[in-house]
């Protein structure tokens, strides 16, 4: 079995990839492969092209900056259909969207998330963990670690999730969960979060700035409404 390990995407990685999808390899005695590090924007079609000429993996460990794009995960899917993936990811990945392919994959088995909170919202990461869990039948493993940076945190940072809101929602029986920062109640923020997650697309930007006037960083934002759990959350917290 040959398990390489690929750290960043330098010309040694380049060589590395291409050595193993050429004449003087073969291919399909890779089993398990992984990818670490950051840079790795101009390799992945190279990624991509890679995975469409292995047969025989078993496992894939994905440890690197960028996201699995929906081509490679397709060409994994397409030649690879037993395979597992473990995926890492960063809630400073601004291209996790909740409606990946990925969330959807019956190769995702195990995915491990650090999601950092800062002073602006930031529902994304969570999203797709929560997307992961109801829809990859397959996924078995999860390593979430919540935690905020800095001095100044928004309010309305979801730390738990959106089962208020999605009451009949159900996750595939996990054999691993390791959870850190996370809260077991919804309520524990009165339901700002979930309100806000609700009503963020309606929320106008606008009008904030229009609100700021030459007060700047020291206007409070306008007042964003409420749904009748936040009301009752609040009750119930008091």
């Amino acid at each position: 079995m040959f398990a390489p390990r690929f750290k960043d995407g330098s010309g040694l990685t380049q060589q590395m990839l291409n050595f193993l999808i050429s004449p003087r390899a073969d291919p399909n005695n890779v089993r398990k492969i992984t990818f670490k590090g950051r840079n790795w924007t101009g390799n992945l079609p190279l990624v991509e092209h890679a995975f469409s000429k292995m047969h025989g993996l078993k496992k894939v460990h994905w440890e690197i900056r960028q996201p699995l794009t929906d081509s490679i995960l397709h060409s994994l899917e397409e030649n690879n259909p037993e395979s597992k993936l473990y995926y890492n990811f960063h809630s400073f990945d601004k291209y996790i969207k909740a409606n990946s392919s990925l969330v959807n994959s019956k190769l995702l088995y195990s995915s491990k998330g650090n999601i950092s909170y800062e002073y602006y919202a930031n529902y994304e990461p969570l999203d797709f963990v929560f997307a992961a869990l109801s829809n990859a039948s397959n996924i078995r493993e999860l390593d979430l670690y919540l935690h905020a940076e800095g001095c100044d945190r928004s309010v309305d940072n979801p730390w738990v999730f959106p089962f208020l809101t999605n009451p009949s929602t159900r996750f595939a029986p996990l054999e691993v969960l390791k959870l850190q920062g996370y809260e077991l109640d919804e309520t524990c923020d009165w339901g700002i979060a979930s309100a806000w997650r609700k009503y963020r697309a309606e929320w106008n930007v606008v009008e904030l700035k229009e609100y700021e006037g030459d007060d700047g960083d020291d206007a409070e934002p306008p007042p964003r409404p409420r749904s009748p759990s936040t009301e009752a959350s609040l009750y119930q917290c008091g």
